[in-house]
């Protein structure tokens, strides 16, 4: 996986955490969990609200569903 954690945004206790990661490019599977993230660990989601960019300034948003949307 070629995503990397740039910031924690937010912590909410145990549930999960909203987070600025950079991908290395848009064909990358974005990460739904916080143990997916290299560098983190521990139980819970990536958040609504969190954002993913590329060198390229590629930008996607996990949505409320839980799940990255498109890339803009």
């Amino acid at each position: 996986m070629a995503v990397k954690l740039i910031d924690i945004k937010r912590t909410y206790s145990g549930v999960g955490m909203c987070l600025e990661l950079l991908a290395d490019s848009k064909e990358d599977t974005l990460p739904t969990l916080i143990a997916d993230v290299p560098g983190l660990t521990g139980a819970g989601s990536i958040t609504p609200g969190s954002i993913c960019y590329t060198p390229a300034l590629d930008m996607c948003i996990m949505g409320n569903n839980g799940q990255w949307g498109a890339w803009v």
